[in-house]
């Protein structure tokens, strides 16, 4: 991460990339953003001119001129921007909601003026786990997690499939993207083992592998078969089953039930060699074939199949097996093609356990 997206705004405002200013009609004008990236609860210094403070100017994520749905951005104060000559504004605004991606700034004055569009961009990013303060700790232990691009609200933190308890944002950073700690307790329904790390907000999830050795349980059940994660930035949940296949090579597969994508009705599969899942090692990543994400539809008429083994962009990871359930996380891009119409894009990410077929 550079530099300029570290500093604290108004150390920003020095360094900001003034690309050609944005003018509108009305004389409204962004010179610039003090920052290029962030995430919920974030904030964009916004350099302009012309600018007024009644009626309070409204600000959009936009992208090719439209409002990103499922966006939304809240004007936190107007002012004169130190060294703009005195004619230069500081519109400081903080995301609220926002979908992962690359978008322009777009400033709308009072109603009947022509809005000004940034020429810089801004990116909404998913949060990174850095590490943990230490690798092993009994259940109800305390740890601290250091984070990048969680903003100023506290992320959900998951221990294996077990949701941990974020007690206290020790660090806020600065602008909300920089390197957060947070204190994060072991919960006590983990059985013990070797578990991964997720780190999840509404934009996102980031997971560290084989991160925290647990002990000092009295819990030996992982819970019931699921799959939960993001399909194109929205959530789901959903329970499972599990059953063998009859393919060349064995292999289990996790079928999550009905509903899951937009506009389609089917079963999500997450599929990966047995023979890893009782064996080991943990945690293990599959990049190919025969480990695959697959989404069915089972609209009539709706014959088509998502895959990401089609468009070779994915990761499965097996972290952990406990008393035939199997814990891993999965992520990647699902391609569909339908007849000549150019292919369609899906990306998903999320984790899930399986309950390993009986009698093997």
């Amino acid at each position: 991460m550079s530099s300029v997206r570290s500093l604290p705004l108004a150390c920003l405002l020095a360094l900001a990339v003034f690309a050609s200013p944005a003018a509108a009609g009305d004389g409204l004008v962004i010179d610039g953003l003090t920052s290029t990236e962030g995430s919920l609860g974030s904030r964009i210094g916004i350099l302009c001119e012309g600018v007024q403070e009644k009626p309070k100017p409204k600000v959009f994520l936009v992208s090719d001129g439209q409002k990103v749905k499922g966006t939304k951005l809240k004007v936190m104060s107007l002012g004169l921007a130190p060294g703009g000559g005195g004619t230069q504004q500081l519109l400081v605004v903080e995301v609220k909601k926002a979908v992962r991606g690359t978008y322009q700034v777009l400033v709308q004055g009072p109603k009947g003026s022509t809005p000004a569009v940034s020429s810089q961009t801004f990116e909404v990013v998913v949060p990174i786990a850095d590490g943990l303060s230490a690798n092993t700790a009994n259940v109800g232990d305390t740890v601290v997690l250091s984070a990048r691009n969680v903003g100023n609200r506290k992320p959900k933190v998951w221990i294996g499939n077990k949701k941990a308890k974020v007690q206290e944002l020790i660090d806020a950073g600065t602008e909300g993207v920089v390197t957060q700690q947070f204190l994060v307790r072991i919960p006590t329904s983990i059985p013990d083992g070797t578990w991964p790390v997720t780190l999840e907000n509404k934009i996102g999830m980031d997971m560290l592998h084989g991160a925290i050795t647990t002990s000092g349980s009295k819990k030996t059940n992982l819970g019931k078969p699921g799959i939960t994660g993001l399909v194109d930035g929205q959530p789901f949940r959903c329970s499972a089953k599990t059953m063998s296949s009859d393919f060349d090579t064995p292999e289990v597969i996790i079928i999550q039930g009905l509903g899951g994508l937009p506009g389609s009705i089917g079963a999500q599969l997450v599929c990966f060699p047995l023979e890893a899942a009782l064996d080991g090692p943990f945690p293990q990543v599959f990049t190919a074939l025969p480990a695959d994400l697959i989404f069915v539809n089972l609209l009539p008429g709706g014959d088509v199949t998502w895959r990401a083994s089609d468009f070779g962009n994915f990761e499965l990871h097996l972290d952990n097996q406990h008393f035939g359930r199997v814990v891993g996380s999965y992520k990647g891009t699902l391609i569909r093609i339908i007849g000549t119409a150019p292919p369609e894009f899906l990306e998903v990410e999320g984790r899930f356990v399986g309950e390993l077929p009986e009698g093997i």
